[in-house]
């Protein structure tokens, strides 16, 4: 479900961002070895991606729209001033990360 070990509160949480055409799944082998050394992993389907939500309108899947969704998780599972330990992106969730 792309929330691997996000359940561990305590610890230093990664968001992995995927590319297209891919979604969350993409990650699924670094899953393990993460989740093993004690983080936290989050690996979001991107707006518009698999079962994620699918606006209507084309502006809504701008880099800004996206960022924004990122930043939502980062707020939710770091606290309003808190970081991610790191971000990852490949292809579009590149772009989203830088």
């Amino acid at each position: 479900d792309g929330s691997g070990g996000a359940q561990d509160k305590s610890a230093k949480t990664i968001c992995l961002l995927h590319g297209f055409p891919d979604f969350w799944l993409s990650w699924r082998r670094q899953l393990p070895g993460l989740t093993e050394a004690g983080y936290r992993v989050l690996c979001p389907d991107l707006r518009g991606y698999a079962k994620s939500s699918q606006p209507k309108a084309i502006d809504r899947y701008s880099e800004v729209e996206v960022t924004a969704d990122v930043d939502a998780l980062r707020k939710h599972f770091c606290g309003e001033d808190g970081m991610f330990e790191l971000l990852v992106g490949h292809d579009w969730g590149a772009a989203c990360a830088w």
